[in-house]
């Protein structure tokens, strides 16, 4: 990375997209974010104490061009999602050693947030800067906040979406959505947050992930085709295993098909997607079959009022729960 980058970005002069390039490659290795460090002390810092011996500025620069040449990486960046940078801009220097220390804290410890929405009826996939890939659902926001002190890679979730993210056991990936936290290192997974929702639904599909509840430090590590489903309002867990876990990720194609399937099945997964409980008043029901397209962003009434045409049942709902039952 050129270091004349660099110090534009200290300074607050770069654009939304620039500024995403450096904070990118800063993330991308510890000794890049050294590096980074560096040149704020060699040039802000030794600007203001001119006087401490200690501070050789052209050796530090010359030394600092070399490790930029020798560290220099290629990030990963995804131009069909166009970011909204948050990053504080860096205010003109006072006269002080005091000022000097207190605004270091505040440059190392500087906080970037980048935004991505969808809504409804759209979906997007991207690539986040650290190399994970995100797909969000309708009506989404993900907010990925990034740090130069701190290791950690944190994004603000509201509505749903799927995570594959990029191994890095020295910097933890945390999902945070209604105080509930998701903990991974490497994985695939899915996180559904609904704002019109009491309720945080996280799906494994694989390696393993952590989900911390806020208040008494409670705590479940998931395995592959578990879920868990917390109340929000009352903070109870349940955790259970589906078989067909992945059927979760159906909304990411926008279709939700079926072919041959058993009435029993297609309730299974509109009950992933519509947050409902079908009850079923006579066992042979269970067993029709369909074969059937729907939209994702379909009404639930409306895909039943289609299905009820081809096999006269009929259905009646109260709050969450369906009923089901054949034509009288």
């Amino acid at each position: 990375m050129d270091e004349t980058k660099l110090l534009s970005y200290l300074k607050g002069e770069l654009g939304d997209e620039e500024a995403l390039q450096v904070e990118s490659w800063c993330d991308a290795a510890p000794e890049n974010r050294k590096i980074l460090e560096q040149l704020y002390y060699t040039v802000f810092l030794g600007e203001r104490a001119a006087a401490m011996d200690s501070v050789n500025v052209d050796a530090s620069l010359t030394q600092l061009k070399d490790k930029i040449k020798q560290k220099e990486k290629t990030t990963r960046y995804s131009p069909s999602i166009k970011w909204k940078n948050y990053a504080i801009p860096l205010a003109a220097f006072l006269t002080g050693i005091v000022f000097a220390v207190g605004f270091s804290f505040l440059v190392l410890n500087k906080t970037s947030n980048f935004i991505v929405a969808t809504t409804s009826g759209q979906r997007a996939q991207f690539v986040l800067p650290d190399g994970s890939r995100v797909w969000l659902n309708s009506s989404t926001q993900l907010a990925y906040k990034t740090s130069l002190w701190s290791r950690e890679r944190q994004v603000d979730l509201t509505g749903e979406a799927y995570f594959e993210v990029a191994r890095n056991e020295h910097s933890p990936f945390i999902v945070n959505s209604k105080n509930v936290k998701v903990q991974v290192l490497g994985t695939k997974f899915d996180v559904r947050a609904r704002a019109a929702e009491d309720r945080v639904v996280t799906t494994l599909l694989k390696g393993s992930v952590r989900v911390d509840l806020p208040g008494d430090n409670r705590d479940y590590v998931l395995k592959p085709e578990q879920i868990l489903d917390v109340n929000t309002e009352t903070l109870h867990a349940k955790l259970s295993h589906s078989s067909s876990a992945k059927d979760v990720l159906l909304w990411m194609d926008g279709k939700l098909k079926f072919k041959q399937a058993t009435f029993e099945e297609i309730t299974s997964c509109l009950e992933k997607h519509f947050d409902v409980h079908f009850i079923f008043s006579d066992e042979v029901l269970k067993k029709e079959r369909f074969t059937c397209e729907f939209l994702t962003d379909n009404d639930i009434t409306d895909i039943l009022d289609v299905l009820s045409l081809t096999k006269h049942f009929q259905y009646k709902m109260e709050g969450k729960q369906v009923h089901l039952s054949f034509k009288k």
